[in-house]
């Protein structure tokens, strides 16, 4: 079974399903060889520790920018794809690493107009504050054309950075920019962002 390994609620159930397979059908090997018992004990053990260990990867990863809070950043890229800017974040102590990104659909524009700071400032030191504040010169209708600027404020002791991002929109498509985790490098759009990252590397 297909588990979607970034839904934590998911997994959780996935857990659950497992367990009260050992309780409901352990009884049932007591007619079995002692082999078969075994394999279906081993098989049965395997999926739970694998799904609680996916539980754990997932818990120790941000999953929102505010997230950030408590983490310690130890490099962030920007590059720009063919699906917009971005900004690449490793973290020290996490499983997965983070993007920052927009996927424009149709009619809308998203972008990193700005960044207010020294992005050096929020690196090997825990993040102290991670805040997203938002203007917009709409008053949210569908239809109508919206132009939002969306601020990202982040700080740690050696100082903080606002990242600007700017979005443009004929009113019918989002301008929102995603905060997430990496869970398959080689899922869209994340291969193509983490190619730029390594070409700006040299790697």
């Amino acid at each position: 079974m297909y588990i979607n390994e970034d839904n934590p609620a998911e997994l959780l159930a996935a857990l659950q399903v497992a367990e009260n397979r050992v309780a409901q059908h352990y009884p049932d090997t007591l007619g079995w060889s002692d082999y078969y018992k075994e394999l279906f004990v081993n098989e049965v053990k395997y999926r739970i520790s694998y799904i609680k260990s996916a539980i754990r990867k997932l818990e120790n990863t941000p999953k929102s920018f505010e997230e950030l809070v408590g983490k310690t950043i130890t490099s962030i890229t920007r590059v720009v794809c063919v699906e917009g800017d971005a900004l690449y974040f490793e973290l020290a102590g996490v499983t997965f690493d983070c993007v920052m990104y927009h996927t424009d659909e149709c009619c809308e524009w998203v972008g990193l107009e700005d960044v207010c700071g020294d992005l050096e400032d929020l690196l090997d030191t825990p993040v102290l504050y991670a805040r997203e504040d938002t203007s917009s010169d709409t008053d949210g209708e569908r239809g109508e054309p919206e132009l939002k600027w969306t601020f990202y404020n982040i700080g740690t002791i050696k100082g903080s950075v606002t990242l600007r991002w700017l979005g443009e929109s004929n009113g019918y498509y989002s301008v929102d920019v995603d905060f997430k985790r990496i869970i398959d490098k080689n899922a869209y759009p994340y291969r193509n962002i983490l190619e730029k990252v390594k070409a700006k590397r040299g790697e």
